[in-house]
């Protein structure tokens, strides 16, 4: 599996990725914002962040 560089989506791109995975919809914000806000770089750190803020 091939990684993608999350910067590079729109949130409607999210949107369509999350689809694709079976994910809700919202999602695809919370990635938007971990990545662009928070500085996350890897999906699997988006839970953890998000947990003790």
């Amino acid at each position: 599996m091939n990684k993608k560089n999350l910067l590079n989506y729109t949130v409607e791109e999210l949107e369509n990725e999350m689809a694709i995975l079976q994910e809700p919809k919202y999602r695809a914000q919370q990635i938007f914002i971990s990545v662009h806000k928070n500085n996350v770089n890897e999906i699997k750190d988006i839970y953890y962040q998000n947990r003790y803020e």
